[in-house]
């Protein structure tokens, strides 16, 4: 099965055609922090990658995105290829959380435990994070969760006893009593971000149209639109 992932859902945007067989292969990737807009360069890149791969659109058998949390305007670029891909090429949409994205990097952290759960924290600035925690083959224990930013410690209690490993860019928001993890946790600060090369690791988790391809918000956006005719303050 070709696979095509991509997402744009935070401050990286990435494109990879893999191989899923008996084991996911990497045909070609792409990853890049932009300086400038996520749309400006998702489909140079998509298209990149499928020439690297050497595949065309009728190749592709799944298309995995993000859905979101995440920036307003980065999560629906995604989403809106997603859906042109399979209203043109009639390519299924699998969607996964932001969060799910995240906790796929964990295939490169050879160091872990095998058993070891991932907590995924995303800042989300305004003091609050959104977050999701997964098993050892990622798949979700909890939905994702709008968290006070002084309550993610309260929110990690039902797995304070187990191995944890935190990851995302809100990681380091975790702050416990004594200022110290406990011993069966650890902090990644390293692949912090979505990396479509990775997502193939949660494919077992997501069938095709039955995750919601939707933007996902667990909050209002920051920008809000002017009502006409109001002054300026």
């Amino acid at each position: 099965m070709i696979v095509l992932s991509f997402d744009t859902s935070l401050a990286a945007s990435s494109a990879a055609v893999v191989e899923v067989g008996g084991q996911a292969r990497v045909l070609a990737a792409s990853y890049e922090e932009p300086g400038r807009g996520h749309a400006e360069i998702l489909l140079a890149m998509i298209k990149d990658v499928m020439t690297g791969a050497g595949v065309g659109f009728e190749d592709i058998d799944r298309q995995i995105v993000t859905m979101g949390p995440g920036s307003f305007t980065g999560v629906r670029v995604a989403l809106s290829a997603a859906r042109g891909f399979r209203v043109a090429h009639n390519i299924p949409i699998c969607s996964l959380t932001t969060m799910q994205a995240v906790a796929a990097n964990i295939s490169r952290i050879e160091t872990l435990e095998p058993q070891s759960l991932s907590a995924v924290i995303i800042d989300a600035r305004r003091h609050q994070a959104y977050g999701q925690v997964f098993d050892a083959t990622l798949k979700p224990l909890c939905a994702p969760s709008l968290i006070e930013a002084d309550s993610l410690e309260s929110w990690l209690e039902p797995w304070k006893d187990m191995p944890l490993v935190l990851m995302g860019t809100g990681a380091g928001l975790v702050r416990t009593k004594d200022c110290a993890l406990p011993g069966n946790w650890t902090a990644i600060h390293e692949y912090s971000l979505p990396d479509a090369a990775c997502f193939a690791a949660v494919l077992k988790h997501i069938r095709p149209d039955e995750a919601p391809s939707d933007p996902l918000y667990l909050r209002q956006p920051d920008a809000k639109p002017q009502i006409i005719g109001q002054k300026n303050a």
